[in-house]
């Protein structure tokens, strides 16, 4: 089984950046509110059909409601075995801060080895107007997403403040819904702990993306653009 694991988790991972963008028919906010439950549409398809996964069609993905991770890639050789855990988060592309303002606190001891987070970037189709369309997704590990967001927590971000972090005791990986799972600072007066993106964690793929041209200008020269006439 170990060879198969393996196999399976570089697969997912592959195929995660290759996702079909899912089809909507409602408005934006709708579109975000619902983000997760779309994404997890084309990931649940290929699990059933098998073609994510070379043909094995003893694996499948399933969603998973207030609990982390969002998503769980499961055997059915050993008893619904799970493979691997995907959370996913999502980014507004044109957003005037150009970064993802998504916030992580999952303790590292709740991610498996083998769990990835994936932030999807979007916008709308005709830029201002038009149907949402997702982009090339951020593919990360989530126990070191988790292990480098508080390292930067403690040891890297410059502040007078107390950097400790409570961390939940007795956490294994796959919990069941209700149960804490999330660092908690002890001091976080800008609310900020969790912000991936300011970690520098994200640098070189967010640098990519505002490069993403839409409608033949880089996203981020519509965010210049944008803020430049805000009211």
């Amino acid at each position: 089984m170990p060879c198969m694991r393996c196999r399976l988790i570089s697969a997912v991972r592959l195929r995660l950046k290759a996702l079909p963008p899912p089809t909507f028919k409602r408005s934006i906010r709708f579109w975000a509110l619902l983000l997760k439950n779309r994404l997890c549409q084309p990931l649940i398809g290929c699990g059933q059909s098998g073609t994510l996964i070379t043909n094995i069609r003893d694996f499948f993905f399933q969603r998973q409601a207030q609990v982390f991770p969002d998503v769980l890639l499961k055997s059915d050789l050993n008893g619904q075995e799970i493979i691997l855990g995907i959370e996913l988060k999502g980014w507004y592309l044109l957003a005037k801060e150009r970064v993802p303002n998504f916030r992580f606190t999952t303790t590292a001891d709740a991610c498996a080895e083998a769990d990835l987070i994936v932030v999807m970037p979007w916008n709308l189709s005709n830029v201002l107007s038009g149907a949402p369309v997702t982009h090339k997704p951020y593919v990360a590990q989530a126990k070191y997403a988790a292990e480098y967001r508080n390292y930067w927590w403690t040891e890297v971000r410059s502040t007078r403040s107390d950097t400790d972090i409570i961390s939940p005791a007795d956490v294994e990986p796959y919990p069941s819904t209700g149960t804490q799972v999330a660092d908690r600072p002890v001091s976080d007066g800008g609310n900020n702990f969790g912000r991936l993106a300011r970690t520098g964690l994200m640098d070189d793929y967010i640098e990519q993306m505002l490069d993403l041209r839409l409608s033949g200008i880089p996203a981020g020269e519509w965010i210049n653009f944008l803020r430049r006439f805000e009211q």
